[in-house]
């Protein structure tokens, strides 16, 4: 992703997809693995890597990669 500027927007059909706010075009694939909802989403940096995080009705929050990989948080059961 580099330090290009992107939007990250959560869908009711549970996917997430990463938009060019500049262009108004899609990045990649959707990110798909959440089962509900998504409530909310953010973007970082970790160790200087872009990572996305959302959360959704389902009751999970999963941490992804922006390359489709989701990594399911612990520690949430409700």
């Amino acid at each position: 992703m580099g330090s290009r500027l992107i939007a990250l927007v959560g869908s009711g059909d549970g996917t997430v997809r990463i938009w060019n706010p500049v262009t108004g075009q899609p990045i990649g694939e959707p990110l798909e693995d959440h089962k509900g909802m998504i409530w909310g989403a953010a973007t970082t940096l970790v160790d200087g890597q872009p990572i996305a995080v959302t959360g959704s009705n389902d009751k999970t929050v999963r941490v992804w990669d922006l390359t489709g990989l989701a990594v399911p948080a612990r520690g949430h059961t409700g």
